[in-house]
């Protein structure tokens, strides 16, 4: 399928973000505002959002598989930035994990959590029910992003397409250098590739874990393992993706 027509869901003000769409039809999202900044819950059938003023300064909101709960970064009042996940109503919220670059430096996909541990990416199980870590740390690749901490990971849960350094000191700027996304499996094995070089932003796997949705610039491509890729946007002010 090639898709229909963009629809204008809602208003989002401020610096772009990024989202997360559940099987009930409902968006988290988070646009930058500074202090300002809150994740909000709007119907994909569009609406007014809803701020979590509760979950105080929070950005980089991702459903759980459920879609009864959201993983988000929090920064603190001691100017930290912690992994924490909330309730559907955003009332309440459990500690998971510090990021210490202070940045939306994980990703979440088919029940497993993403997070850059000492210079490498590692995976982790995370039930659903308790909302709990389960089981050690997998590493499965270097250190994902570039130094400017652009987290490009993603993951339907059986295989992981991710933008990772060479080595923790590698130097550039968002999207360079020229990348190649590469699969790999939970314990780290190639399996593959998907597209073509280039110079990729962010990435967000398709349900089906086949193809993805990449920004080597401005605008959104859907890349496809037959090589059959569809340019989604034209010159969008924007680098994220609703998954």
């Amino acid at each position: 399928a090639e898709g229909g027509r963009l629809q204008t869901i809602a208003d989002a003000p401020g610096a772009a973000e990024s989202g997360s769409w559940n099987a009930k039809d409902e968006i988290v999202f988070a646009a930058n505002l500074g202090e300002a900044t809150r994740v909000k819950k709007v119907s994909a059938n569009g609406g007014t959002p809803v701020p979590f003023d509760a979950l105080r300064v929070a950005f980089g909101p991702v459903w759980l598989t459920s879609g009864q709960r959201f993983l988000y970064v929090e920064l603190t009042k001691e100017n930290k930035a912690e992994l924490r996940l909330a309730s559907v109503d955003g009332q309440s919220s459990d500690f998971v994990a510090d990021l210490p670059r202070r940045t939306r430096e994980f990703a979440y996909g088919g029940g497993i959590l993403f997070l850059n541990r000492n210079d490498a990416l590692v995976a982790q199980h995370l039930d659903d029910a308790s909302g709990k870590l389960v089981g050690s740390a997998t590493t499965i690749a270097p250190v994902a992003g570039n130094p400017k901490d652009w987290f490009a990971v993603s993951s339907d849960g059986d295989r992981v397409v991710a933008f990772v350094r060479q080595a923790p000191d590698e130097t550039g700027q968002p999207g360079d250098p020229v990348a190649r996304l590469i699969w790999t499996d939970r314990q780290g094995n190639t399996t593959g590739t998907l597209g073509d070089p280039g110079r990729y932003w962010t990435m967000q796997v398709s349900p089906d874990g086949s193809s993805a949705v990449v920004n080597p610039g401005w605008d959104l491509w859907w890349v496809r393992p037959d090589g059959r890729h569809t340019r989604l946007t034209a010159a969008a002010p924007a680098v994220s993706s609703v998954g």
